[in-house]
């Protein structure tokens, strides 16, 4: 089984060099820690875990192609997973929105129907007014009639008076023109 060591990086992204490396051999016990200026090499943090090395202890040129191809694949996917979550935040943005409004109109008609009670008791104390009022009207009404009637007797009364005063003038006259014919 060939030697395969596992390796953590120290990356200088001003010089795009490995400054530290730090290795471990995966089928012995060996381990090292070592200061080293290596082959520039690419990549997107300061640290990166688990890049095989060759017995020289350099990463080979394979090795770095799959490094960087698993770097620009994770940098894509990371692009990817940020477009996503702004069209996510966007989308709860709008969600948020929506459902305030339909959480106002919601307290705006609990509100409402908290008043129903109130407004129930005051419409009920309306109507007694307005069915004591019709009674009212009634009664009124009765006492406008027997007024109408007692104003018609007394028209009639004053007729009859009239009438009786025009008799009694007329029957005055009568007895003046008689006593005039007498007396002629």
């Amino acid at each position: 089984m060939p030697k395969r060591t596992c390796l953590r990086l120290l990356w200088d992204s001003t010089s795009k060099k490995v400054l530290y490396y730090f290795a471990i051999t995966i089928n012995g016990l060996q381990s090292k820690n070592k200061w080293n200026e290596l082959g520039a090499v690419s990549g997107p943090n300061q640290t990166t875990d688990a890049v095989l090395l060759t017995s020289s202890g350099f990463l080979s040129r394979p090795a770095e192609v799959r490094y960087e191809d698993t770097w620009v694949t994770l940098h894509k996917r990371a692009k990817e997973s940020a477009i996503a979550g702004e069209a996510v935040d966007e989308e709860v943005v709008m969600l948020s929105a929506h459902w305030e409004k339909r959480r106002n109109g919601l307290l705006e008609l609990q509100e409402q129907l908290q008043q129903i009670p109130a407004f129930l008791l005051h419409l009920e104390s309306i109507t007694s007014k307005i069915s004591h009022l019709a009674a009212d009207f009634e009664e009124l009404e009765g006492h406008l009639m027997h007024l109408e009637d007692l104003c018609g007797q007394c028209e009639m009364q004053r007729y009859k008076q009239f009438q009786m005063q025009q008799v009694e003038n007329y029957k005055k006259k009568k007895r003046k023109e008689l006593e005039t014919l007498k007396a002629c």
